[in-house]
Protein backbone atom coordinates (compact mmCIF):
# COMPACT_ATOMS: atom_id res chain seq x y z
CA UNK A 1 0.00 0.00 0.00
CA UNK A 2 2.90 2.32 0.75
CA UNK A 3 4.14 1.95 -2.84
CA UNK A 4 0.73 2.95 -4.22
CA UNK A 5 0.57 6.07 -2.02
CA UNK A 6 4.08 7.10 -3.07
CA UNK A 7 3.16 6.51 -6.73
CA UNK A 8 0.14 8.81 -6.44
CA UNK A 9 2.24 11.48 -4.72
CA UNK A 10 4.88 11.48 -7.46
CA UNK A 11 2.25 11.54 -10.21
CA UNK A 12 0.77 14.66 -8.57
CA UNK A 13 4.25 16.21 -8.34
CA UNK A 14 4.82 15.48 -12.04
CA UNK A 15 1.53 17.22 -12.89
CA UNK A 16 2.42 20.25 -10.75
CA UNK A 17 5.87 20.50 -12.34
CA UNK A 18 4.36 20.35 -15.85
CA UNK A 19 1.77 23.02 -15.04
CA UNK A 20 4.38 25.34 -13.57
CA UNK A 21 6.92 24.97 -16.38
CA UNK A 22 4.39 25.03 -19.24
CA UNK A 23 2.85 28.25 -17.90
CA UNK A 24 6.22 30.02 -17.90
CA UNK A 25 8.23 28.54 -20.77
CA UNK A 26 7.66 27.35 -24.32
CA UNK A 27 7.79 23.62 -24.95
CA UNK A 28 10.90 22.63 -26.85
CA UNK A 29 9.35 19.37 -28.05
CA UNK A 30 5.84 18.04 -28.56
CA UNK A 31 3.49 17.82 -25.59
CA UNK A 32 3.61 14.02 -25.71
CA UNK A 33 7.41 13.91 -25.56
CA UNK A 34 7.45 16.53 -22.79
CA UNK A 35 4.99 14.56 -20.65
CA UNK A 36 6.94 11.32 -21.20
CA UNK A 37 10.17 13.06 -20.19
CA UNK A 38 8.62 14.42 -16.98
CA UNK A 39 7.05 11.05 -16.10
CA UNK A 40 10.36 9.25 -16.71
CA UNK A 41 12.21 11.64 -14.39
CA UNK A 42 9.57 11.27 -11.66
CA UNK A 43 9.76 7.50 -12.02
CA UNK A 44 13.43 7.79 -11.00
CA UNK A 45 12.41 10.01 -8.06
CA UNK A 46 9.77 7.40 -7.12
CA UNK A 47 12.40 4.66 -7.08
CA UNK A 48 14.76 6.79 -4.96
CA UNK A 49 12.01 7.44 -2.37
CA UNK A 50 12.17 3.85 -1.14
CA UNK A 51 15.53 4.56 0.49
CA UNK A 52 13.59 6.77 2.97
CA UNK A 53 16.23 9.49 2.94
CA UNK A 54 14.67 12.98 2.96
CA UNK A 55 17.86 14.79 1.94
CA UNK A 56 18.52 12.27 -0.82
CA UNK A 57 14.95 12.67 -2.13
CA UNK A 58 15.16 16.45 -2.35
CA UNK A 59 18.59 16.22 -4.03
CA UNK A 60 17.28 13.83 -6.69
CA UNK A 61 14.20 16.03 -7.19
CA UNK A 62 16.31 19.18 -7.61
CA UNK A 63 18.82 17.55 -9.98
CA UNK A 64 16.21 15.99 -12.26
CA UNK A 65 14.00 19.11 -12.25
CA UNK A 66 17.00 21.21 -13.26
CA UNK A 67 17.81 18.84 -16.12
CA UNK A 68 14.16 18.75 -17.25
CA UNK A 69 13.94 22.54 -17.44
CA UNK A 70 17.10 22.68 -19.55
CA UNK A 71 16.25 19.72 -21.79
CA UNK A 72 12.48 20.01 -22.33
CA UNK A 73 12.07 23.78 -22.14
CA UNK A 74 15.48 24.96 -23.41
CA UNK A 75 16.07 27.62 -20.76
CA UNK A 76 19.42 28.93 -19.56
CA UNK A 77 21.39 26.87 -17.01
CA UNK A 78 21.30 29.61 -14.34
CA UNK A 79 17.66 30.42 -15.01
CA UNK A 80 16.83 26.73 -14.62
CA UNK A 81 18.87 26.64 -11.39
CA UNK A 82 16.84 29.50 -9.91
CA UNK A 83 13.48 27.90 -10.74
CA UNK A 84 14.71 24.52 -9.47
CA UNK A 85 15.68 26.07 -6.13
CA UNK A 86 12.30 27.81 -5.90
CA UNK A 87 10.43 24.55 -6.57
CA UNK A 88 12.56 22.57 -4.11
CA UNK A 89 12.23 25.11 -1.31
CA UNK A 90 8.49 25.46 -1.96
CA UNK A 91 7.97 21.70 -1.72
CA UNK A 92 9.85 21.33 1.58
CA UNK A 93 8.09 24.39 3.04
CA UNK A 94 4.68 23.02 2.03
CA UNK A 95 5.47 19.70 3.74
CA UNK A 96 6.70 21.50 6.88
CA UNK A 97 3.58 23.70 6.97
CA UNK A 98 1.25 20.73 6.41
CA UNK A 99 3.02 18.73 9.15
CA UNK A 100 2.81 21.69 11.57
CA UNK A 101 -0.95 22.00 10.95
CA UNK A 102 -1.62 18.25 11.20
CA UNK A 103 0.56 17.82 14.30
CA UNK A 104 -2.25 19.30 16.36
CA UNK A 105 -4.39 16.27 15.41
CA UNK A 106 -1.58 13.74 14.88
CA UNK A 107 1.17 14.57 17.43
CA UNK A 108 3.41 11.75 16.14
CA UNK A 109 3.31 12.82 12.50
CA UNK A 110 6.88 14.21 12.57
CA UNK A 111 8.26 10.83 13.66
CA UNK A 112 5.99 8.68 11.48
CA UNK A 113 5.85 10.32 8.06
CA UNK A 114 6.20 6.98 6.30
CA UNK A 115 3.27 5.38 8.11
CA UNK A 116 0.30 4.76 5.84
CA UNK A 117 -2.32 6.98 7.54
CA UNK A 118 0.06 9.91 8.21
CA UNK A 119 1.45 9.70 4.68
CA UNK A 120 -1.99 10.04 3.07
CA UNK A 121 -2.96 13.13 5.08
CA UNK A 122 0.46 14.75 4.82
CA UNK A 123 0.72 14.05 1.09
CA UNK A 124 -2.78 15.41 0.40
CA UNK A 125 -2.33 18.65 2.33
CA UNK A 126 1.28 19.33 1.33
CA UNK A 127 0.70 18.75 -2.40
CA UNK A 128 -2.42 20.92 -2.29
CA UNK A 129 -0.38 23.77 -0.74
CA UNK A 130 2.43 23.07 -3.21
CA UNK A 131 0.10 23.28 -6.22
CA UNK A 132 -1.53 26.52 -5.03
CA UNK A 133 1.80 28.22 -4.29
CA UNK A 134 3.43 27.22 -7.58
CA UNK A 135 0.39 28.52 -9.47
CA UNK A 136 0.68 31.82 -7.59
CA UNK A 137 4.38 32.00 -8.52
CA UNK A 138 3.63 31.22 -12.17
CA UNK A 139 0.94 33.92 -12.18
CA UNK A 140 3.37 36.50 -10.79
CA UNK A 141 6.07 35.62 -13.32
CA UNK A 142 3.67 35.40 -16.26
CA UNK A 143 2.94 39.12 -15.93
CA UNK A 144 6.58 39.80 -16.76
CA UNK A 145 7.17 37.61 -19.79
CA UNK A 146 10.90 37.55 -20.55
CA UNK A 147 12.00 36.13 -23.89
CA UNK A 148 15.70 36.01 -23.18
CA UNK A 149 17.63 35.36 -19.98
CA UNK A 150 20.03 38.09 -18.89
CA UNK A 151 22.85 37.19 -16.53
CA UNK A 152 24.10 40.10 -14.44
CA UNK A 153 25.25 40.70 -10.87
CA UNK A 154 21.67 41.14 -9.63
CA UNK A 155 20.63 37.81 -11.13
CA UNK A 156 23.54 35.91 -9.58
CA UNK A 157 22.90 37.61 -6.23
CA UNK A 158 19.24 36.51 -6.20
CA UNK A 159 20.25 32.95 -7.10
CA UNK A 160 22.73 33.00 -4.20
CA UNK A 161 20.03 34.32 -1.83
CA UNK A 162 17.65 31.58 -2.94
CA UNK A 163 20.40 28.99 -2.28
CA UNK A 164 20.78 30.34 1.25
CA UNK A 165 17.00 30.09 1.76
CA UNK A 166 17.17 26.32 1.24
CA UNK A 167 18.61 25.88 4.73
CA UNK A 168 15.55 27.41 6.44
CA UNK A 169 12.93 24.74 5.59
CA UNK A 170 15.40 21.99 6.52
CA UNK A 171 15.97 23.68 9.88
CA UNK A 172 12.21 23.79 10.44
CA UNK A 173 11.92 20.09 9.58
CA UNK A 174 14.90 19.28 11.83
CA UNK A 175 13.14 20.97 14.76
CA UNK A 176 9.98 18.98 14.09
CA UNK A 177 11.89 15.71 13.90
CA UNK A 178 14.01 16.14 17.03
CA UNK A 179 11.96 18.22 19.49
CA UNK A 180 8.99 16.81 21.42
CA UNK A 181 5.60 18.00 20.24
CA UNK A 182 4.25 21.20 21.79
CA UNK A 183 1.87 23.98 20.77
CA UNK A 184 4.81 26.40 20.75
CA UNK A 185 6.73 24.22 18.31
CA UNK A 186 3.65 23.81 16.13
CA UNK A 187 3.08 27.58 15.94
CA UNK A 188 6.80 28.30 15.45
CA UNK A 189 7.05 25.97 12.44
CA UNK A 190 3.77 27.22 10.95
CA UNK A 191 4.68 30.90 11.37
CA UNK A 192 8.24 30.29 10.17
CA UNK A 193 6.95 28.50 7.07
CA UNK A 194 4.50 31.33 6.33
CA UNK A 195 7.23 33.96 6.64
CA UNK A 196 9.45 31.91 4.33
CA UNK A 197 6.62 31.70 1.78
CA UNK A 198 6.40 35.51 1.77
CA UNK A 199 10.18 35.82 1.50
CA UNK A 200 10.25 33.32 -1.34
CA UNK A 201 7.50 35.22 -3.17
CA UNK A 202 9.40 38.51 -2.78
CA UNK A 203 12.66 36.99 -4.06
CA UNK A 204 10.76 35.42 -6.97
CA UNK A 205 9.06 38.71 -7.87
CA UNK A 206 12.35 40.62 -7.64
CA UNK A 207 14.02 38.05 -9.90
CA UNK A 208 11.33 38.51 -12.55
CA UNK A 209 11.47 42.29 -12.24
CA UNK A 210 15.25 42.26 -12.57
CA UNK A 211 15.05 40.07 -15.69
CA UNK A 212 12.44 42.36 -17.26
CA UNK A 213 14.50 45.48 -16.61
CA UNK A 214 17.65 43.82 -17.93
CA UNK A 215 15.79 42.79 -21.08
CA UNK A 216 14.46 46.34 -21.56
CA UNK A 217 17.98 47.74 -21.14
CA UNK A 218 19.32 45.26 -23.70
CA UNK A 219 16.59 46.23 -26.18
CA UNK A 220 17.38 49.91 -25.65
CA UNK A 221 21.07 49.28 -26.31
CA UNK A 222 20.15 47.43 -29.50
CA UNK A 223 17.97 50.36 -30.57
CA UNK A 224 20.83 52.80 -29.95
CA UNK A 225 23.20 50.58 -31.94
CA UNK A 226 20.65 50.42 -34.75
CA UNK A 227 20.43 54.21 -34.81
CA UNK A 228 24.21 54.50 -34.85
CA UNK A 229 24.46 52.05 -37.76
CA UNK A 230 21.75 53.98 -39.61
CA UNK A 231 23.69 57.23 -39.11
CA UNK A 232 26.80 55.60 -40.60
CA UNK A 233 24.75 54.28 -43.51
CA UNK A 234 23.41 57.73 -44.32
CA UNK A 235 26.90 59.16 -44.01
CA UNK A 236 27.90 56.78 -46.80
CA UNK A 237 25.03 58.12 -48.89
CA UNK A 238 26.20 61.67 -48.19
CA UNK A 239 29.72 60.72 -49.27
CA UNK A 240 28.32 59.20 -52.46
CA UNK A 241 26.39 62.42 -53.15
CA UNK A 242 29.59 64.38 -52.60
CA UNK A 243 31.37 62.15 -55.14
CA UNK A 244 28.57 62.88 -57.59
CA UNK A 245 29.03 66.61 -57.18
CA UNK A 246 32.77 66.24 -57.72
CA UNK A 247 32.11 64.19 -60.85
CA UNK A 248 29.78 66.86 -62.20
CA UNK A 249 32.41 69.46 -61.41
CA UNK A 250 35.01 67.40 -63.29
CA UNK A 251 32.78 66.58 -66.27
CA UNK A 252 34.51 69.31 -68.26
CA UNK A 253 37.81 67.44 -67.94
CA UNK A 254 36.13 64.20 -68.99
CA UNK A 255 34.72 65.88 -72.09
CA UNK A 256 38.15 67.20 -72.98
CA UNK A 257 39.62 63.70 -72.64
CA UNK A 258 36.89 62.31 -74.91
CA UNK A 259 37.58 65.10 -77.44
CA UNK A 260 41.30 64.14 -77.55
CA UNK A 261 40.43 60.48 -78.11
CA UNK A 262 38.04 61.53 -80.85
CA UNK A 263 40.82 63.48 -82.58
CA UNK A 264 42.90 60.29 -82.50
CA UNK A 265 39.94 58.37 -84.02
CA UNK A 266 40.23 55.80 -81.22
CA UNK A 267 36.56 54.75 -81.08
CA UNK A 268 37.26 51.69 -78.93
CA UNK A 269 38.85 53.75 -76.14
CA UNK A 270 36.03 56.32 -76.38
CA UNK A 271 33.40 53.59 -75.94
CA UNK A 272 35.33 52.10 -73.00
CA UNK A 273 35.74 55.55 -71.40
CA UNK A 274 32.03 56.37 -71.77
CA UNK A 275 31.02 52.94 -70.46
CA UNK A 276 33.09 53.49 -67.28
CA UNK A 277 31.50 56.92 -66.78
CA UNK A 278 27.94 55.62 -67.19
CA UNK A 279 28.55 52.81 -64.70
CA UNK A 280 30.00 55.19 -62.11
CA UNK A 281 27.98 55.68 -58.88
CA UNK A 282 28.73 59.35 -59.17
CA UNK A 283 26.36 59.76 -62.12
CA UNK A 284 23.35 58.32 -60.33
CA UNK A 285 20.64 60.98 -59.89
CA UNK A 286 20.32 62.60 -56.45
CA UNK A 287 17.27 64.57 -55.32
CA UNK A 288 17.61 67.73 -53.27
CA UNK A 289 14.87 67.84 -50.65
CA UNK A 290 16.67 69.93 -48.03
CA UNK A 291 20.01 71.68 -47.57
CA UNK A 292 21.25 69.39 -44.78
CA UNK A 293 23.22 66.57 -46.46
CA UNK A 294 22.49 63.74 -44.01
CA UNK A 295 18.82 64.62 -43.58
CA UNK A 296 18.47 64.93 -47.36
CA UNK A 297 19.77 61.36 -47.78
CA UNK A 298 17.27 60.10 -45.15
CA UNK A 299 14.32 61.88 -46.73
CA UNK A 300 15.31 60.64 -50.21
CA UNK A 301 15.22 57.06 -48.96
CA UNK A 302 11.75 57.41 -47.42
CA UNK A 303 10.46 59.26 -50.46
CA UNK A 304 11.57 56.31 -52.61
CA UNK A 305 9.72 53.91 -50.27
CA UNK A 306 6.60 56.06 -50.53
CA UNK A 307 6.79 56.08 -54.32
CA UNK A 308 6.96 52.27 -54.33
CA UNK A 309 3.80 52.10 -52.18
CA UNK A 310 1.98 54.96 -53.99
CA UNK A 311 2.11 57.15 -50.88
CA UNK A 312 2.25 60.90 -51.38
CA UNK A 313 5.38 62.26 -49.66
CA UNK A 314 5.94 65.91 -48.87
CA UNK A 315 8.81 67.51 -46.94
CA UNK A 316 9.35 71.13 -45.95
CA UNK A 317 12.64 71.53 -44.07
CA UNK A 318 13.62 75.14 -43.58
CA UNK A 319 17.31 75.91 -44.02
CA UNK A 320 19.45 75.75 -40.88
CA UNK A 321 16.64 74.46 -38.63
CA UNK A 322 18.31 71.14 -37.75
CA UNK A 323 21.90 72.35 -37.45
CA UNK A 324 21.78 72.11 -33.64
CA UNK A 325 21.26 68.31 -33.85
CA UNK A 326 24.14 65.88 -34.36
CA UNK A 327 24.08 63.08 -36.94
CA UNK A 328 22.94 60.36 -34.50
CA UNK A 329 20.09 62.55 -33.23
CA UNK A 330 18.91 63.40 -36.75
CA UNK A 331 18.98 59.72 -37.73
CA UNK A 332 17.11 58.60 -34.60
CA UNK A 333 14.48 61.35 -34.84
CA UNK A 334 13.51 61.12 -38.47
CA UNK A 335 13.99 57.37 -38.99
CA UNK A 336 11.91 56.44 -35.92
CA UNK A 337 9.12 58.90 -36.71
CA UNK A 338 8.97 58.02 -40.40
CA UNK A 339 9.14 54.28 -39.69
CA UNK A 340 6.14 54.65 -37.37
CA UNK A 341 4.30 56.71 -39.98
CA UNK A 342 4.91 54.15 -42.73
CA UNK A 343 3.79 51.32 -40.43
CA UNK A 344 0.62 53.20 -39.36
CA UNK A 345 -0.46 53.87 -42.95
CA UNK A 346 -0.66 50.19 -43.80
CA UNK A 347 -2.49 49.52 -47.05
CA UNK A 348 -4.82 52.54 -47.00
CA UNK A 349 -5.53 54.28 -50.31
CA UNK A 350 -4.86 57.99 -50.92
CA UNK A 351 -2.33 57.89 -48.10
CA UNK A 352 0.29 60.52 -47.39
CA UNK A 353 3.25 61.44 -45.20
CA UNK A 354 4.17 65.05 -44.47
CA UNK A 355 7.33 66.20 -42.69
CA UNK A 356 8.10 69.78 -41.77
CA UNK A 357 10.72 71.52 -39.64
CA UNK A 358 10.43 75.23 -38.93
CA UNK A 359 11.74 77.79 -36.50
CA UNK A 360 9.66 80.59 -35.02
CA UNK A 361 10.85 84.03 -35.92
CA UNK A 362 12.76 85.79 -33.13
CA UNK A 363 12.08 82.84 -30.79
CA UNK A 364 14.43 79.96 -29.83
CA UNK A 365 11.83 77.29 -30.68
CA UNK A 366 12.22 74.70 -33.44
CA UNK A 367 9.23 72.50 -34.29
CA UNK A 368 9.27 69.15 -36.07
CA UNK A 369 5.88 67.91 -37.31
CA UNK A 370 5.17 64.53 -38.89
CA UNK A 371 1.65 63.85 -40.20
CA UNK A 372 0.40 60.67 -41.82
CA UNK A 373 -2.93 59.25 -42.86
CA UNK A 374 -4.22 56.55 -40.51
CA UNK A 375 -7.56 54.89 -41.25
CA UNK A 376 -7.82 52.92 -37.99
CA UNK A 377 -7.95 54.73 -34.66
CA UNK A 378 -4.71 53.89 -32.76
CA UNK A 379 -5.15 52.00 -29.50
CA UNK A 380 -4.07 53.77 -26.33
CA UNK A 381 -2.67 52.35 -23.08
CA UNK A 382 -3.71 53.14 -19.53
CA UNK A 383 -1.31 56.11 -19.37
CA UNK A 384 -2.65 57.58 -22.65
CA UNK A 385 0.29 56.37 -24.75
CA UNK A 386 -0.34 55.03 -28.26
CA UNK A 387 0.28 51.29 -28.52
CA UNK A 388 2.21 49.69 -31.38
CA UNK A 389 0.38 47.42 -33.83
CA UNK A 390 3.55 45.42 -34.58
CA UNK A 391 3.95 41.78 -33.64
CA UNK A 392 5.80 41.12 -30.35
CA UNK A 393 4.89 44.55 -28.86
CA UNK A 394 7.26 43.99 -25.92
CA UNK A 395 10.17 44.46 -28.36
CA UNK A 396 8.85 47.76 -29.75
CA UNK A 397 8.20 51.24 -28.40
CA UNK A 398 11.87 52.08 -27.92
CA UNK A 399 11.88 54.33 -31.01
CA UNK A 400 9.34 56.70 -29.47
CA UNK A 401 11.31 56.67 -26.22
CA UNK A 402 14.44 57.60 -28.18
CA UNK A 403 12.61 60.56 -29.74
CA UNK A 404 11.41 61.70 -26.30
CA UNK A 405 14.93 61.41 -24.91
CA UNK A 406 16.40 63.54 -27.71
CA UNK A 407 13.67 66.15 -27.24
CA UNK A 408 14.32 66.34 -23.49
CA UNK A 409 18.07 66.74 -24.09
CA UNK A 410 17.22 69.93 -25.98
CA UNK A 411 14.71 71.11 -23.33
CA UNK A 412 11.81 70.12 -25.55
CA UNK A 413 8.88 67.74 -25.48
CA UNK A 414 6.88 65.39 -27.69
CA UNK A 415 3.14 65.44 -28.39
CA UNK A 416 1.08 62.92 -30.35
CA UNK A 417 -2.62 62.91 -31.14
CA UNK A 418 -5.09 61.47 -33.62
CA UNK A 419 -7.55 63.61 -35.55
CA UNK A 420 -10.62 61.42 -36.03
CA UNK A 421 -12.39 63.85 -38.38
CA UNK A 422 -9.53 63.83 -40.91
CA UNK A 423 -8.13 60.37 -39.98
CA UNK A 424 -4.66 61.86 -39.57
CA UNK A 425 -2.05 61.06 -36.94
CA UNK A 426 0.09 63.98 -35.75
CA UNK A 427 3.45 63.92 -33.98
CA UNK A 428 4.89 67.26 -32.84
CA UNK A 429 8.40 67.53 -31.39
CA UNK A 430 9.44 70.92 -30.01
CA UNK A 431 13.03 71.94 -29.23
CA UNK A 432 14.07 74.96 -27.17
CA UNK A 433 17.59 76.20 -27.86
Amino acid sequence: MEAVVYLCIYLVEAYIFYQYAANLFELRYSQRKTVLGILSAHAIMYAASFFHNAFGNIFVFALLSWLLLIWLFGINVFNALFHTIILSVSMVLCEALAAAILSGYMPEIWQNWSRYSEMIFLGTFSKFFYFIFTQVLAGVQRKRVVKRFTADFGTYLLILISLCIISVPFILCFLGWNLPYSRTLEYAIAIGSSIMFITLLLVYSLYGYNQKKSEAFTELQMQLQKEKDAAEYYQVLVAQDEKQKIMIHDIKNHLQSIALLNQQNDQKKIEQYLDELFKSDSLRPSAQICSHALLNAILCRYRAQCMERSIHFQADIRSGCVDFLNDEEITALFCNLLDNAMEAIGDTSDSFVEVSVSKRKNQPITTLVVKNSCKDIPKQGKMGQFLTQKSNPQYHGYGFRSVKQIASQHHGHLQAYYDETEAVFHVIVSFYE
